[in-house]
């Protein structure tokens, strides 16, 4: 699906350390490939530290603000529309076929 960057969701890897190191692996964060190539068609990767999260003042952050206080696992994954609303989360241990799921069910209908 070729879709632009403009018209994706967001898909947030919030990290806590290392973040450069993370910043640099860009999609290979996630180390399968069944849930990368599912991600790639709908999502735009955004690697961000969490303990320096910072979003434009325009924007209303706080759900997504507040789903990720005190998170601290690494990495933490959230997917969230342009407004910065998150739909879904989950750590990098959950089960595959839970985060394909989420992934394909992206924001719902």
């Amino acid at each position: 699906m070729k879709t632009s960057a403009e018209q994706r969701h967001f898909l947030f890897a919030f990290v806590s350390k290392d973040v450069k190191k993370y910043q640099e692996l860009g999609w290979k964060i996630i180390d399968d490939k069944d849930i990368v190539s599912i991600a790639k068609e709908r999502y735009l990767l955004i690697i961000q530290d969490i303990n320096q999260i910072a979003f434009p003042k325009q924007l209303d952050a706080s759900v997504l603000l507040e789903k990720i206080k005190g998170r601290k696992n690494e990495p933490y994954f959230i997917i969230a529309n342009q407004a910065l609303y998150p739909f879904s989360d989950w750590t990098i241990a959950e089960n595959k076929d839970i985060i394909i799921e989420r992934l394909e069910v992206g924001i719902g209908p």
